[in-house]
């Protein structure tokens, strides 16, 4: 179609994932929406994976230059399709790491931070003028120890290691920067894809982005969680079964 009239791409748009093996070795990879018609068409036809690994090739074409010569010469690294449509949004469990699929590169974390009561309390007096230094920097030491025993997939970035250190930058803080502070945490931290600014406490990376590159790895045991729309019934399917 005329783009001039239909509009079209300037970049590379996902139109949704799949998990290829190469090697031993599981990715996800994402499918180009320029494919989208002929796959479509493909799986009318019955032959989806055979017209979806066609599509793909381009993504693990090997460029190698002849150091004589200067010519150089591609090669198409092989590869298998293990599962042929990964929605966004799927659920992962890989080792202790639980996350969404944002996209090939970017995982979303899925795990919910639970904080006692107490601490409840004093996230809730935030901006009221009722927090003492000291109970902020017990809400801080808490999170860290729930981030360290729960929260691996923090270790992307360094997120989890730049937390720990940023403790002794915190607790010298005045109480709103420390309730600023805390609530950057907080939102970096939730099951969602909200990215926090924590530059004051030397995490120079957007906090919460998971980007792995140039694509995310599964392990073999990694599981993709289907659940139904109530949350009831939950189906637990390993990749290498797949």
């Amino acid at each position: 179609k005329p783009v001039n009239i239909y509009g079209g791409y300037t970049s590379n748009n996902d139109a949704y994932l799949a998990i290829v093996k190469q090697k031993d070795k599981y990715q996800v990879v994402g499918i180009p929406m320029r494919s989208l018609e002929r796959l479509q068409q493909a799986e009318k036809d019955g032959r989806y994976n055979e017209v979806l690994k066609q599509e793909l090739e381009p993504q693990f074409i090997q460029k190698k230059k002849d150091r004589k010569t200067g010519a150089i010469t591609e090669t198409i690294k092989d590869f298998e399709i293990v599962l042929g449509k990964v929605p966004f949004g799927q659920l992962i469990v890989d080792g202790d790491q639980k996350f969404t699929l944002g996209s090939s590169t970017y995982k979303y974390n899925a795990s919910q931070l639970t904080l006692s009561k107490e601490s409840i309390k004093i996230i809730d007096l935030i901006g009221k003028n009722k927090n003492s230094s000291e109970d902020l920097d017990q809400v801080y030491l808490e999170i860290l120890d729930k981030v360290n025993r729960y929260f691996a997939l923090y270790d992307i970035n360094k997120f989890r290691k730049r937390l720990n250190e940023g403790y002794n930058i915190f607790k010298d803080f005045d109480i709103s920067e420390k309730e600023t502070t805390l609530n950057v945490i907080l939102d970096g931290l939730h099951a969602n894809i909200t990215l926090g600014n924590l530059k004051n406490i030397g995490i120079k990376t957007p906090f919460g982005m998971m980007q792995s590159n140039p694509r995310i790895k599964l392990s073999p045991d990694a599981e993709l969680i289907y659940q139904s729309p109530t949350g009831l019934i939950e189906r637990h399917v390993k990749v290498s079964d797949l």
